[in-house]
């Protein structure tokens, strides 16, 4: 399906303003500078990225936060390509503040060493702050704000019914 020139355009400004609002909304909710929130998310990432996607959409999931593995400082500098000294530096205060933690190393189900070494991850309960559960209704609102401009351009479909179900 070709989208014309004009809702294209429309569609990436509309996007566009969804995800500049979305890291916004979460900088401001985790109280992040730009670099510490790519740190932040570079390190959850990292932590789930072993898990199927279907695992990975929950971090309140107990079993996908048990299963986090963790990331080293070379890990996150090398992905954001900043220097190893610049990220050690950041994750003080973000250890410090409890947005990050430092996991030993795994055992697996027999107690035994698995072979991950030691390294970060996000800290779950971080997520649970009241901060985090406004921004979250703020970003739900945004969504449906873009899921609705989507529609009106004639992009996609909202099955409202089935939204409705989903929430009952």
């Amino acid at each position: 399906m070709l989208i014309p020139s004009d809702v294209a355009r429309a569609v990436r400004r509309t996007t566009t303003t969804f995800v500049l609002n979305w890291i916004d909304a979460r900088q401001r909710a985790m109280d992040l500078d730009p670099l510490e929130f790519l740190i932040v998310h570079t390190i959850a990432a990292a932590n789930l990225q072993h898990l199927p996607a279907s695992r990975r959409a929950d971090l309140n999931d107990p079993e996908a936060g048990d299963e986090r593995h963790p990331v080293s400082i070379e890990g996150v500098a090398a992905a954001l390509n900043v220097s190893s000294e610049t990220v050690r530096r950041r994750l003080k205060a973000l250890v410090a503040r409890g947005l990050v933690e430092r996991m030993g190393p795994l055992e697996d189900d027999d107690g035994e060493r698995s072979g991950l070494s030691a390294g970060l991850a996000i800290n779950l309960k971080a997520l649970e702050s009241p901060a985090m559960r406004r921004s979250l209704g703020l970003e739900l609102s945004q969504l449906w704000r873009l899921l609705l401009s989507l529609e009106s351009l004639g992009v996609i479909r909202i099955n409202r019914q089935h939204i409705a179900n989903m929430a009952a």
